[in-house]
């Protein structure tokens, strides 16, 4: 359903926010993690588990740094990101 399709989550190293990860990457979503702190092992355990795509990123909670590193990424700045 959601094959090819790019979703960001915030707060992405626990609770919530990995269980949305989670349930993304269950159905073929790739994963666009972002915390505080880079969350490498998230990332390493979504792309082991589900075999997606996913990358981590680390920046303040403001939606601009997210923005800024999506269009300086070469993987996400062709995607389509859905919102959910």
């Amino acid at each position: 359903m959601l094959q090819g399709k790019w979703a960001l989550v915030t707060g992405a190293t626990a609770g919530l926010g990995l269980a949305v990860a989670e349930s993304l990457a269950g159905a073929g979503a790739n994963i666009v993690l972002h915390d505080l702190h880079e969350p490498h092992e998230v990332r390493d355990h979504l792309r082991s588990r589900f075999g997606v795509d996913a990358v981590s990123v680390a920046a303040e909670n403001g939606a601009s740094d997210i923005v800024t590193w999506m269009g300086s990424s070469p993987r996400a700045s062709h995607a389509s990101i859905c919102r959910v």
